[in-house]
């Protein structure tokens, strides 16, 4: 930040902009609305008049001898325009603190002209990050250029991860080769997950070390699941070890399912509690860690989803399905629910088929994924329990 520092606001003064700039047109009223400031100043001269006395006001340098005289003066205007934008006191004091002269109008003015066409959200900038008020137009240039020229969407970075606003080039470089040399697709990573740029090199290769030494593929993981670059290593470890406690092979389940690295433990608990109470209630042959090891995918499942499924075995399903394979049922569960919904419709009041049969039923029906859930709705509400699990579950969903 210092090389962007002007002698009494923090600022550089070879990317100030000069005051014949400072006027606030019509072009203006953009960005200016983006911090909640309605257009009448636009139609009212005295009101348009008043706001740009205090923006040139708010544009003398305090560090030119013949200003000295007015600093309490230009201190004022430069408070009274940003609390005019919406800017909170509390934003405002935080800022000055730092730097009691606050920042010349005219860089402010400036600034904002570059932010909004670029797409950033500035008043959810500043308000998230007081110190961009700080940031001078060619300061800002530069590093949304850098941005843009590594394939970031650099609008939707600082929009989500604002202190990104800060990041010097260089250190943005270094950070991104450091994903690349370690296998990670790096622009993907922080367009999917932009905290990612947040992380120093050395914590990202300790953290990738640790999801090695745990037995998973921690390029594939990554690039797969960008979110577990956020994951601390006491964290992955604790979810690894509740895995393995539940008579799952973690290293298995996460290298199948990436995503699985990202559930809590409590939430996982509860869904093998959910599994062994539907295996015991089914009678069937196989456990539940038996169904998870076996399709890794079910742990990802919505445990809503999971209560209709065992709401239609539990009806319609007769005793012979407590022999099927771990495949049969992997089938099973990867039906869509809708199609099980029409089938359960065709068949008389307390009939019981076999899950193969059941699978079959619910694999003839060839309608499109809308005509479906449509069908489906429609025909929930006379299935009693099964339905109102069913529009819980879309609801939820």
């Amino acid at each position: 930040m210092n090389a962007d520092r002007y002698p009494e606001s923090g600022i550089d003064s070879e990317v100030l902009l000069s005051q014949e700039f400072t006027i606030l047109t019509k072009e203006d009223e953009q960005w200016l609305s983006s911090y909640g400031v309605d257009n009448t100043w636009t139609k009212d001269p005295e009101q348009f008049k008043s706001l740009n006395d205090t923006v040139n006001l708010g544009s003398f340098r305090l560090n030119e001898p013949e200003n000295r005289e007015k600093r309490q003066d230009v201190i004022s205007a430069r408070r009274d325009f940003l609390k005019s934008i919406g800017l909170s006191a509390k934003i405002i004091d935080a800022y000055q603190t730092e730097y009691p002269a606050l920042i010349p109008l005219d860089t402010f003015i400036g600034t904002q002209r570059v932010l909004h066409p670029l797409g950033i959200a500035a008043a959810r900038l500043i308000n998230a990050y007081p110190a961009a008020i700080n940031y001078a137009p060619e300061s800002v240039r530069e590093k949304m250029a850098n941005y843009t020229s590594l394939g970031i969407d650099a609008a939707k970075l600082i929009n989500a991860m604002p202190a990104a606003i800060n990041y010097a080039p260089d250190s943005v470089r270094e950070k991104m080769a450091n994903y690349t040399s370690l296998g990670i697709e790096a622009v993907k990573l922080i367009n999917a997950y932009p905290a990612a740029i947040n992380y120093a090199p050395k914590s990202v290769r300790e953290k990738m070390a640790n999801y090695t030494s745990l037995g998973i593929e921690a390029v594939k993981l990554i690039n797969a699941y960008p979110a577990a670059i956020g994951l601390a290593p006491d964290s992955v470890r604790e979810k690894m070890a509740n895995y393995t406690s539940l008579g799952i092979d973690a290293a298995k389940l996460v290298n199948a399912v990436p995503a699985a690295i990202g559930l809590a433990p409590k939430s996982v608990r509860k869904k093998m509690a959910f599994l062994r109470s539907s295996a015991k209630l089914l009678k069937w042959d196989h456990s539940a860690e038996e169904l998870v090891n076996t399709y890794p995918a079910l742990i990802n499942f919505n445990i809503k989803k999971l209560a209709v499924l065992h709401r239609i075995a539990a009806t319609y399903l007769d005793l012979s399905s407590a022999t099927s394979s771990p495949n049969d049922l992997r089938s099973f569960l990867i039906t869509p629910l809708e199609k099980y919904i029409i089938a359960a419709s065709n068949l008389e009041e307390g009939q019981r088929v076999s899950l193969k049969e059941l699978l079959q039923k619910a694999q003839s029906i060839k309608l499109g994924s809308s005509e479906r859930k449509k069908l489906a709705s429609e025909i929930a509400p006379s299935l009693g329990r099964i339905g109102i699990k069913y529009e819980a579950y879309r609801e939820k969903k």
